[in-house]
């Protein structure tokens, strides 16, 4: 497995690593000014052609990034993870393309980082820690990510309020730390809720599964997680400024 060394926050001493399963796929796109939309945007015809060979690459410089919560939002279910948990062989089911959506945010030069409500004092019922499920299930199903930009809520998991609170506090310290997220992925009130506490536009939110359509935000029903929205980010997502 090839990997490429990138460190999350300003200053960090050890860096993480981006693990690429056989190595960095190729993403040709085009691109334009416009963003990725939900199911009912009409995208315009793009203006420009390029690959994503022209995008920064994603280093320890890099302070753009996408963040995404992982449950029902990358995965199919909430109720995995619960499975997972009395159960540690079971794997939770991916939603089709999610991991191409997020490489191909990577291919544009953005960093990709992972908010979950699970818990970091949470253990599976063989022991195994809900962090290492977590970063295992990224792995096993070829996610970019870093060790340090995977975050988990304290004690056993945070619901309703506290994790609308956890989450919010945790984007405005990297926000602080001098990262600018321009985009967003969650499939519940509760990360919404997050996105737009720390200033996300909501045109940058995308609301998957039951809810989309709802909440203010883009929305990616079901159906199309991801498969319908993976073109409109290799397509109208522009690449990142450089650091």
């Amino acid at each position: 497995m090839r990997t490429l060394a990138c460190c999350l926050l300003v200053g960090c001493a050890n860096a993480g690593t981006v693990t690429v399963p056989g190595g960095t796929p190729s993403l040709p796109v085009e691109t334009t000014d416009e963003v990725p939309t939900g199911d009912t945007a009409t995208p315009t015809e793009p203006t420009t052609t390029v690959t994503t060979d022209a995008c920064p690459p994603v280093t320890e410089d890099t302070r753009i990034a996408v963040v995404s919560d992982i449950d029902e939002t990358l995965t199919t279910s909430d109720n995995e993870w619960l499975t997972q948990i009395a159960l540690p062989n079971t794997d939770p089911r991916m939603r089709p393309e999610a991991d191409a959506v997020m490489w191909a945010y990577v291919q544009k030069g953005y960093r990709v980082i992972y908010v979950t409500s699970r818990g970091e004092g949470l253990r599976l019922l063989d022991g195994t820690t809900a962090r290492d499920a977590t970063e295992r299930w990224l792995d096993d199903h070829g996610f970019p990510w870093t060790s340090d930009g995977v975050f988990l809520a304290d004690g056993v998991g945070a619901l309703g309020g506290e994790a609308t609170d956890y989450k919010t506090d945790t984007l405005q310290g990297l926000i602080d730390a001098g990262v600018t997220i321009a985009f967003a992925y969650g499939n519940a009130d509760t990360d919404i809720a997050a996105y737009i506490n720390v200033g996300i536009p909501s045109d940058h939110i995308f609301l998957v599964g039951k809810l989309a359509g709802g909440l203010g935000v883009e929305g990616i029903p079901d159906a199309e997680a991801y498969g319908d929205h993976l073109p409109r980010v290799e397509r109208f997502v522009p690449c990142a400024p450089e650091p």
